[in-house]
C-alpha cells in the first residue's frame, strides 16, 4: 500500500474518519457507490 504525499500546502486537504477507514484497508478516499453517511428521511412514511 502506497500513500501519496502532498507536494505543497494546496494539495492538503481533510478527510472524514470514515474516508481514513478506507485508506487503512486499502481503498480510494473517494468511493463512488459508498452509502451515503446519513440519509434524508424527510417525507417517508412509515
Amino acid at each position: 500500500m502506497k500513500f501519496l504525499c502532498p507536494k505543497n500546502q494546496g494539495e492538503v486537504g481533510d478527510i472524514t474518519k470514515r474516508q481514513l477507514e478506507w485508506l487503512l484497508e486499502g481503498l480510494q478516499v473517494d468511493q463512488k457507490k459508498a452509502h451515503p453517511d446519513s440519509i434524508d428521511t424527510a417525507g417517508i412514511i412509515y
